[in-house]
């Protein structure tokens, strides 16, 4: 299996990971719930991280396919938190432009993997921290689950999150020896 599907089916994973945490934590109201702006960010973060490894797969697939599905994971969203709030009308919108412009980066700049470095940085700005909090937490003194697997649940999301990092580095690195785009995959077709 080539590189760049090895980093689309990674993309993939993190970005189901980290979107179902994301959503996991917005239905919490003791942590925020659905008004925190922070959650959703990077709720839109493993959005856009699914159009990047859509993407990193199918380079062939056009710029308005993979805006579409920027638009219709929110819409998908929307209806099964049943919340006809404002807040996912615009969320959905941002998404549709953030997907577009990021697209039109990675075409301008020839690199597919723009999306998903985009995408896994923002999420790693989230989770990294987070999970340095949760190790403190865990090896303290008095620490309040000494489940190890409870840990490597809570820290899967920013294992991903770095690898994905790594990965879209990577192969952004390797775009320039094997021609244009993304492990010489073309960019977004507009």
């Amino acid at each position: 299996m080539p590189l760049r599907q090895a980093a689309g089916i990674l993309y993939i994973v993190t970005a189901i990971v980290s979107g179902y945490w994301e959503a996991s934590l917005m239905l919490r109201p003791l942590i925020g719930g659905p008004w925190s702006w922070w959650y959703i960010i990077m709720l839109g973060a493993s959005v856009l991280l699914l159009v990047g490894g859509v993407h990193s797969i199918a380079p062939q697939v056009r710029c308005g396919w993979l805006v579409a599905l920027a638009v219709i994971v929110p819409l998908i969203l929307w209806t099964a938190f049943r919340d006809g709030s404002w807040v996912w009308l615009l969320f959905t919108v941002v998404m549709a432009l953030v997907a577009w412009g990021t697209l039109a980066l990675a075409s301008t700049v020839q690199r597919s993997s723009v999306v998903a470095i985009i995408a896994s940085v923002v999420l790693a700005t989230w989770w990294v921290p987070a999970s340095v909090r949760t190790l403190g937490a865990y090896f303290s003194p008095t620490p309040g689950s000494p489940d190890p697997m409870e840990l490597l649940w809570a820290l899967t999301p920013a294992l991903l999150v770095i690898a994905s990092v790594i990965i879209g580095v990577v192969s952004s690195k390797s775009a320039g020896r094997g021609g244009v785009g993304g492990l010489g995959q073309p960019a977004a077709h507009f």
